[in-house]
């Protein structure tokens, strides 16, 4: 396969990683729900970085950040869980589907994802992969995303950070923008859930034990730009 890149812009927000009881009750601002799924904090600490996006003259292929909303591009304070197989509650990635409407070169994909906790990670791995039945399959390419230092903290919203390049995909043909983590990761973090289109659920989906599952929700904030 040559060799592609993208540019991906990175929305350092509010983290809200794994939802579930294995994680600390210590942090009174956060509560996890009990499935694993969803991660909810009750008193963000209210630090916000104004949007602002790399200036470009590409097409909106796909895109959920409400761009629009003065305070937030994205739900400051739920998250879909994105934690590294050495964290304590083991592997879990989160993945959200688009269906280009044209053949298209996508040129830049935007993410609100944040970090959490660890004890020595502090990077996750954005994709843009296939489809495989309805699920992410094979990666078209990957990328390293870190956090320096562990920032942005819990709670806080919006730094945006890119990358350039290009990768070409079909018209009327599912792909997956998907979050992971590396193979010996202890990464806590998460990516937030969208906040601009309450109505129209789409397709995302959780990795765990080896496996993609897909479910219908709201799913995580997230655009993909192109020409």
């Amino acid at each position: 396969m040559k060799k592609q890149t993208i540019k991906f812009a990175l929305l350092l927000g509010t983290l809200l990683a794994v939802a579930t009881h294995a994680f600390a009750a210590s942090d009174a601002r956060v509560v996890r729900l009990e499935n694993g799924a969803l991660k909810m904090a009750t008193s963000p600490d209210g630090t916000r970085t104004p949007y602002a996006d790399d200036s470009s003259s590409d097409s909106l292929i796909f895109g959920n950040l409400a761009t629009k909303d003065p305070k937030g591009v994205y739900w400051c304070c739920a998250a879909y869980p994105v934690t590294g197989p050495k964290s304590p509650v083991g592997e879990y990635w989160t993945a959200a589907a688009f269906t280009p409407a044209t053949k298209a070169t996508v040129t830049k994909v935007t993410v609100a994802v944040g970090y959490e906790s660890s004890t020595k990670s502090y990077d996750v791995l954005l994709s843009l992969n296939v489809d495989n039945n309805g699920v992410p399959g094979q990666a078209l390419k990957t990328w390293k995303i870190t956090f320096p230092g562990g920032k942005p903290v819990f709670g806080s919203c919006c730094v945006v950070k890119s990358k350039m390049g290009s990768v070409p995909v079909s018209a009327n043909t599912q792909y997956w923008v998907v979050v992971s983590t590396e193979a010996n990761s202890d990464i806590w973090a998460g990516w937030n859930s969208n906040d601009s289109d309450q109505i129209d659920q789409i397709p995302y989906a959780q990795y765990s034990d080896g496996v993609w599952t897909k479910y219908p929700n709201l799913g995580p904030a997230f655009a993909v730009y192109g020409k």
